[in-house]
């Protein structure tokens, strides 16, 4: 993947957005493999911080909202919750994307979801019931 990553960088980024890019993928693959070496996550934790931070050297602030910051806290989550919360938080990120969709005022972004989110779990029991 990392080969495949710099061939297809190579000319478009600069040298040090790319291998942070590069940096990046191996941080996920040692979080993704199957057997997880627990001396290994402070070395992990450690990464992720300085990889985050020259990120932000280069990207624009916008680009590293909530969700890149997450990424400091999944090496914590490994420890607390082994590796079994990869397959969980997947499907909770996905709904929380749902969620994001539901905002459309964005002063009162809470109200705007719990409206939207009523509004369609009543259509659904409504049809549901009426079914």
């Amino acid at each position: 993947m990392q080969q495949l990553l710099l061939v297809a960088t190579r000319g478009t980024l600069p040298r040090n957005v790319m291998v942070n890019l590069i940096r990046l993928c191996l941080f996920f693959n040692a979080l993704c493999s199957q057997v997880i070496d627990h001396g290994n996550l402070d070395d992990l934790e450690h990464e992720a911080t300085i990889i985050l931070c020259q990120l932000e050297m280069f990207f624009p602030p916008a680009f590293l909202d909530i969700m890149v910051h997450l990424v400091v806290h999944l090496v914590r989550e490994i420890r607390i919750c082994d590796p079994v919360y990869l397959q969980q938080m997947y499907l909770i990120e996905c709904y929380m994307k749902i969620f994001k969709g539901y905002t459309k005022n964005h002063d009162r972004s809470e109200a705007s979801i719990v409206y939207k989110y009523i509004t369609e779990e009543s259509i659904e029991f409504y049809t549901n019931y009426l079914s």
